[in-house]
C-alpha cells in the first residue's frame, strides 16, 4: 500500500487569468472527483488530501500591483472535497502588472509549506500543481528594478525585499521534500514550462485545455512512477500489447500504466491482485484471476475483470465493463457505458463526487442485472442529493422509489428514483412531482437503462445508497 499522498493546487490569480478562471473552476473539481476515488488507493494510499494556494507577483512596480503577493496558502490539506470545491469557486483574479508572475516563488513556498498553513503529513508523498497562463519570474528580476533587493535565501519565510527564487533553489527544495510539480499551462507558455521541468529534473506539463480525465491520468502516473510503485515499466505513448510473458515475474501484485496509445494489456496468468490504468487511447484491459482494479482512462475502452472480486472504472468515453466471475464493482463514470456484471453479486455504481449532472454521468446500460445474484445499483447521495437516506449503506427509502409503465410519467412522479418496469429506463427525479426533471440545469433525467432477456424487476432493495 502506498503511503498517504498530499496534493496542492496553486492557482495563478493575476488579472490575465480572468478569462481562463471559469474553465478552471469546472476542470479542477472534476479532477478532484476522479483522484479521490477510493479504488486509487494502490497509487495514492488511503486518505488522499487536497490543499489550495494562490499567487500573483511581488507588490512593487513594474513587477506587480499593490496588494499582490508571491504566495498565499488558501486552504490547508483536507479530505473534505466539498470544502475544496467551494473555495475554488470563490477564486477571483486581478492585479499582476507585467506578464511574468511569481510561479517559482509559489512553487518554493508551497513545497516548503510557508507558515505551516498547508499541513503536510509526515512521510506523505506530495504533488504541487501550478495552473498559470504566464511565464515565470526568475532570480535577478527584482534586483533589476529595485536597488533594495536582497538575495533569496531559499527558505520558507517570505521577505518583501527578497529577489525571486532561482531554479536551482526550487530544484533543491523539491528533491529534499519529495515533491512532484505539475504545470497546467495555456498553449502560449507551455514550452516555457516544458523547459523548466527539464531543468528541475522532475514533474510534468499539461495544456490547460486538457480534459479532466487526462489531468487526473497524468497525476496518477506521475505519482506512481515517482514513487517507484509501477511494477513493470511497460507503457509508452504508442499502441502497446502486453500479456503474461511481458512481465518480469508472473507472481505478485502489479501496478501497470498503459500510457498513451490504444493498448492491449492482459494479466491473465499473472498471480496477484493488480491495478491497471489504460491511460489515453482506446484500450483493451484484462485483469486476470485476482481481485483487480482496472481503470480505462480516457477514450473508449474495454475492461474485463476475469475471476475474483474486481473493481472496474470506465473513466471518460463509451466503455464496456465486464466483471466476469466474482462479486464485482462496476462504475462507468462519464459517457454512455455498457455494464455487464457476470456471475456473482455485483454492484453497478453511479457517482461523480458532485451533484448530479447528466453531462458528467451519461446514461449507462446494465444488461444483466439479476436479483437472484443479489446484484445492486449503488447510488451516491453526494450525487443523488435529493434522496432521503441518512444512514449508509442502506436500501433506497420506499418514499423515494416508484415504478411507471410509460417514460412520460416519470417526471411527474413524487419519487426521486423512478423505474419504467416495461422498457427498463431508470430516472432521477430530484424535483418530485414538479414538471420536468430539472432539465434546465441537467440535474435530473434518465441515467441508466436495464436490459436482458427480460426487463428485470426492481424494488427498493435492488438499490444501495452510500455517502
Amino acid at each position: 500500500m502506498a503511503p498517504v499522498s498530499d496534493i496542492v493546487f496553486a492557482q495563478d490569480l493575476t488579472g490575465s487569468y480572468i478569462d481562463d478562471l471559469p474553465n478552471l473552476k469546472i476542470l479542477i473539481p472534476s479532477v478532484l472527483n476522479r483522484l479521490s476515488n477510493p479504488f486509487l488507493a494502490p497509487v495514492f494510499g488511503d486518505g488522499l488530501r487536497f490543499g489550495l494556494a494562490s499567487f500573483k507577483d511581488k507588490p512593487i512596480s513594474p513587477l506587480g500591483d499593490p496588494g499582490d503577493y508571491v504566495y498565499r496558502a488558501e486552504l490547508g490539506l483536507t479530505n473534505n472535497i466539498t470544502t475544496v470545491k467551494s473555495k475554488i469557486n470563490n477564486f477571483s483574479a486581478g492585479g499582476g502588472a507585467d506578464l511574468p508572475e511569481s510561479q517559482l516563488d509559489a512553487l518554493l513556498y508551497a513545497t516548503l509549506d510557508n507558515g505551516g498553513s498547508l499541513g503536510y503529513r509526515v512521510g506523505s508523498f506530495r504533488v504541487v500543481i501550478i495552473a498559470t497562463d504566464a511565464v515565470y519570474h526568475n532570480a535577478g528580476d527584482r534586483a533589476a528594478v529595485s536597488p533594495d533587493t536582497i538575495a533569496n535565501n531559499g527558505d520558507s519565510v517570505i521577505n518583501a525585499l527578497e529577489d525571486y527564487a532561482s531554479i536551482s533553489q526550487v530544484k533543491t527544495a523539491l528533491e529534499v521534500n519529495n515533491v512532484i510539480p505539475i504545470f497546467v499551462a495555456t498553449s502560449d507558455v507551455i514550452d516555457s514550462y516544458k523547459g523548466l521541468v527539464t531543468q528541475l529534473g522532475r514533474g510534468g506539463v499539461l495544456p490547460l485545455g486538457s480534459k479532466s480525465e487526462n489531468i487526473a491520468d497524468a497525476i496518477k502516473e506521475a505519482v506512481a512512477r515517482a514513487r517507484n510503485v509501477v511494477s513493470d515499466n511497460l507503457g509508452t505513448n504508442e499502441d502497446d500489447y502486453y500479456n503474461a510473458a511481458s512481465f518480469s515475474s508472473r507472481t505478485g501484485d502489479k501496478i501497470v500504466f498503459g500510457g498513451g496509445g490504444s493498448d492491449s494489456i492482459s494479466l491473465a496468468g499473472v498471480v496477484g491482485n493488480h491495478f491497471i490504468d489504460g491511460g489515453a487511447g482506446s484500450d483493451i484491459l484484462f485483469g486476470g484471476s485476482g481481485a483487480d482494479r482496472v481503470d480505462g482512462g480516457s477514450d473508449n475502452d474495454e475492461l474485463t475483470g476475469g475471476n475474483g472480486n474486481d473493481i472496474l472504472f470506465g473513466s471518460s468515453g463509451i466503455d464496456f465493463l465486464s466483471g466476469g466471475n466474482g462479486n464485482d464493482y462496476l462504475q462507468g463514470d462519464s459517457g454512455d457505458d455498457l455494464l455487464r456484471g457476470g456471475a456473482g453479486s455485483d454492484k453497478f455504481a453511479f457517482a461523480t463526487g458532485s451533484k448530479f449532472d447528466i453531462k458528467e454521468l451519461g446514461v449507462d446500460t446494465i444488461n444483466d442485472f439479476t436479483s437472484a445474484d443479489v446484484d445492486k445499483i449503488q447510488l451516491s447521495k453526494t450525487t443523488f442529493t435529493a434522496l432521503s437516506n441518512s444512514v449508509f449503506p442502506t436500501a433506497l427509502n420506499s418514499a423515494d422509489f416508484a415504478t411507471v409503465t410509460v417514460d412520460s410519467l416519470a417526471a411527474g412522479s413524487s419519487a426521486k428514483i423512478v423505474y419504467n418496469s416495461v422498457n427498463g429506463s431508470l430516472f432521477y427525479n430530484p424535483n418530485g412531482s414538479a414538471a420536468g426533471f430539472d432539465a434546465v440545469t441537467d440535474f435530473g433525467g434518465r441515467f441508466a437503462q436495464l436490459t436482458g432477456s427480460s426487463t428485470p424487476a426492481l424494488t427498493t432493495v435492488s438499490f444501495e445508497v452510500v455517502v
